[in-house]
Order: structure tokens, then C-alpha cells, then sequence
């Protein structure tokens, strides 16, 4: 929300010190591209990451925070060591999802610092089917609205 609330305060002060709003729409649009196409390489980078690594037999342990990290992440024990998960863990469906009795697969990423749980799993797959369309849309938004000021300005150069 703080992101969201600076970035109009950013687009009204360029807006009232004289910026061409067609140029503001343009940065906002090309910050969005950037942003998908950055979201779309960390999903890029965790599948190359899922691919290396190696299937194991794990047990759920505990929930704890990872280093500084402000969320929540799985425990699991894989063989006679204690593994944190590379995502944060659901808030949802905890009781279901992440249970200390049942014996779960994982897959231990090639460093064997971090696992990856079903969860993770099914978050990289998601994620990267979702942010194919995402990025052709802001391509396809910032080409219509770029072909659009193009049209604009050859009609005001030959108006002149």
C-alpha cells in the first residue's frame, strides 16, 4: 500500500512540474513491463533451480522465521538435518498442508541449503504460466499506447 500511495506522489509531482502526461503514462507502463519481465526471470531462475535439484523423504518439523526474514517458513527434516523452505509457508490451509506424522516429498536444491515442498513447487508453475500473458500484455498495452503517440504527433507535424 505505501508502494502504491509513493507512486502517485511521485506522478502528481511530475505531473505538476510540467511532465507531458503522455510521458508519465509511458514510465508508469514501461516500470510495469520491467516489473512482470524481472517476476517472470525470478520464476525463470527458481525452475532452473527445481530442475537441479534432487528428490528426497522429509518430515515436516516446525514453522520458524528464516535469518531476518519478515515471514514464516516450513522446517523439514531430511535425514538427520533441518532444512528451511525456499517460499514463505501458507497461512491458509496449515493444519492440512504441513503435517509433523506423514513423510513428504521434497526436492533438495543442488547448494542443500533450501528445499522445495509441493507448495513451492506448484507456486513456480503458476507463477510462470502467469506471467507469460502478463508480460505480452504490457508489451502488447505499451506497443498500442506508444502507436498511439506516434499517431499524435505525425498529425500535429503536419498540421504545421
Amino acid at each position: 500500500m505505501e508502494l502504491f500511495a509513493g507512486a502517485v506522489v511521485v506522478i502528481l509531482l511530475l505531473w505538476i512540474l510540467g511532465i507531458d502526461i503522455n510521458v508519465i503514462i509511458s514510465g508508469v507502463v514501461i516500470i510495469l513491463f520491467a516489473a512482470a519481465v524481472l517476476t517472470h526471470l525470478f520464476f525463470l531462475v527458481s525452475v532452473i533451480g527445481l530442475i537441479a535439484s534432487k528428490k528426497r523423504e522429509a518430515y515436516f518439523s516446525r514453522f520458524d522465521r528464516r535469518g531476518k526474514a519478515k515471514w514464516e517458513t516450513a522446517f523439514y527434516e531430511v535425514g538427520d538435518t533441518e532444512l528451511p523452505n525456499i517460499f514463505p509457508c501458507e497461512v491458509v490451509m496449515r493444519d492440512k498442508l504441513y503435517r509433523p506424522d506423514r513423510k513428504v516429498k521434497v526436492r533438495l536444491s543442488f547448494s542443500g541449503k533450501v528445499v522445495y515442498d509441493r507448495n513451492a513447487v506448484a507456486t513456480i508453475i503458476f507463477g510462470n504460466i502467469l506471467c507469460i500473458p502478463l508480460t505480452g500484455f504490457f508489451v502488447f498495452v505499451f506497443y498500442l499506447y506508444s502507436a498511439g503517440i506516434l499517431h499524435r504527433l505525425r498529425r500535429r507535424v503536419t498540421q504545421w
